[in-house]
């Protein structure tokens, strides 16, 4: 009986190291489709696509919607990388972004990307969530137009108040050769967002279902 427990044990051990181990997937960057814009960070300037990259590919599920989190790092189009896909996965990476302000973010993807339909739309979009992300860090320079800064005031006012569940989203994390490039948030009108049982869960309950077999034969 000791030596069951023991087996028991050390297979429920496996099973959780497995729950926490990182979820590999595989991201395909489409189209930028907003505006090239200046941004300026520490003294440095350069430009930035700003807005939805289009027609992004996650294991084979469509993106309708990815947006940066990020102004940090770059990504490149129409490349491929692995990524992290969860908001744990995210708040390891990313203590900036808290529970608060990610529930924010998703719900300027899940109910206003739809809305952002011309270059200037997704680009008023994309600056109100770097706004949430950076907050005083983040402010509009003076050449901006007039309709962009309107859309992306419009948008900061629709989310006052607003939450969305960080797990409506996808929190992306893209990686090639260990170097991490701009993280993303996305989300898609039919993405499947159930998150699969890891293959040690699935071998906890094999061996499991298999111990007790085998201990109903000899009773029997």
């Amino acid at each position: 009986m000791k030596k069951l427990a023991w087996i028991i044990s050390s297979l429920f051990c496996i099973a959780i190291l497995g729950i926490n181990s990182v979820q590999a997937a595989r991201l395909t960057t489409g189209q930028f489709s907003g505006l090239n814009l200046r941004i300026s960070k520490s003294g440095t300037s350069f430009n930035l696509p700003v807005g939805n990259i289009s027609n992004s590919v996650l294991d084979g599920q469509s993106l309708e919607f990815m947006y940066s989190i990020d102004l940090i790092r770059s990504i490149n189009k129409q490349t491929t990388y692995e990524t992290t896909t969860s908001y744990q996965d995210q708040l390891k990476i990313r203590a900036d972004i808290t529970p608060e302000i990610a529930g924010k973010i998703a719900w300027l993807i899940t109910t206003q990307a739809e809305t952002a339909i011309s270059k200037n739309q997704q680009a008023g979009l994309q600056m109100a969530i770097w706004k949430q992300i950076y907050a005083s860090r983040f402010v509009l320079g003076d050449s901006l137009t007039g309709e962009l800064r309107n859309y992306y005031n419009n948008y900061l006012n629709a989310v006052n108040g607003q939450s969305a569940s960080v797990n409506s989203v996808l929190w992306l994390d893209p990686q090639d050769n260990n170097q991490h490039y701009q993280q993303q948030v996305a989300w898609s009108h039919h993405l499947n967002l159930t998150t699969p049982i890891p293959a040690a869960i699935w071998l906890f309950i094999s061996a499991i279902s298999g111990i007790f077999g085998l201990i109903s034969r000899r009773k029997s």
